[in-house]
């Protein structure tokens, strides 16, 4: 019987309902808790295809594969597949793009809104036990008068542009592929990189890739004003870490909400744990209960096609 491997199973489980339409396609399902080398490779190795969230898979990795045919991912990002060396062993790589577009949206905007409305600040009252008088609260500007950079105008940063334009906020976006159409439809008007980072908030929505590894860095901090909010809820990856702090402890930035950050978990010496101006959410924007398993469901039936000799719907090549 062929065997398809979940990792992480301590993680994400599945629901039994997909466990009985695993076996329905004349499957096993074989798991592993975490995402280590060593167990991917070890129990990868006699697998038909790998459902997988984290974890490398490089050319060690493809080594020990026997039987693979499919790497599915249980998610958008793909950087951490070797997906050309994948394809030129003869394997298919996936992805299930846009399983989270509105739950990533709603969690950029949940983080303009914490600092739009000094939540912050609010927090760490209540954590002092301390009862703030009206002279003590920072200022704070209706989102009506604020506007919104966004990098990188694909599905998800439409999604919150349509959010932000209900909170009537102006929005700005800017992207390798300008989608002209889309913005004249929402009301959005398209800028250049720097005019993006402008603004009063700017939200990450590209692909972590070579060329966007550290978009956000000492340079491009430089465009930001001082009053500007980063939130990133693609990846961590994209923001230099060490030249955020810089921006945040020389009050050249006002804050960052972020859901995600690189290495992760963060290490507990990141300074980021405890600065006053951070919020973390610890890569939790797509953790709802039916967006996890419409993803599982949609990257399945990929493995599922690939085992009928169809074409997948979502392939990556390099």
């Amino acid at each position: 019987m062929r065997r398809i491997l979940l990792t992480e199973a301590d993680q994400f489980p599945i629901t039994d309902e997909l466990v009985d339409l695993i076996a329905q396609q004349g499957f096993e399902l074989k798991r592993i808790n975490g995402y280590a080398q060593k167990d991917i490779r070890e129990a990868g190795k006699d697998c038909f295809g790998i459902l997988m969230y984290h974890g490398d898979i490089n050319s060690d990795t493809l080594d020990s594969f026997q039987e693979m045919r499919i790497i599915s991912r249980v998610g958008t990002g793909y950087e951490k597949i070797d997906v050309g060396e994948a394809n030129r062993r003869g394997l298919v790589v996936t992805n299930v793009p846009g399983a989270f577009t509105d739950v990533l949206a709603d969690q950029a905007m949940l983080l303009i809104l914490m600092y739009a409305r000094q939540m912050p600040f609010l927090l760490r009252s209540r954590q002092a036990h301390h009862w703030p008088a009206p002279q003590e609260f920072p200022a704070t500007a209706d989102l009506g008068d604020q506007t919104l950079g966004i990098i990188g105008f694909g599905p998800s940063g439409q999604a919150l542009a349509k959010r932000a334009l209900a909170f009537g906020m102006k929005v700005k976006a800017w992207s390798r592929t300008q989608k002209p159409e889309i913005a004249a439809q929402l009301g959005v008007t398209e800028v250049a990189f720097e005019e993006a980072l402008n603004c009063d908030y700017v939200s990450l929505h590209v692909a972590l890739t070579p060329d966007t590894a550290h978009i956000i860095d000492t340079e491009s901090l430089k465009h930001f004003r001082s009053s500007g909010v980063l939130i990133n809820i693609g990846r961590g990856g994209l923001v230099d870490e060490t030249a955020l702090v810089e921006a945040l402890d020389s009050d050249r930035l006002r804050g960052a909400g972020l859901d995600v950050v690189d290495p992760e978990p963060l290490p507990l010496s990141s300074p980021l744990w405890q600065h006053k101006k951070v919020e973390l959410t610890f890569h939790t924007a797509a953790f709802t209960t039916s967006g996890g398993e419409r993803c599982m469901r949609l990257a399945l039936e990929e493995i599922f096609r690939v085992g009928s000799g169809l074409t997948p719907l979502n392939q990556i090549k390099s």
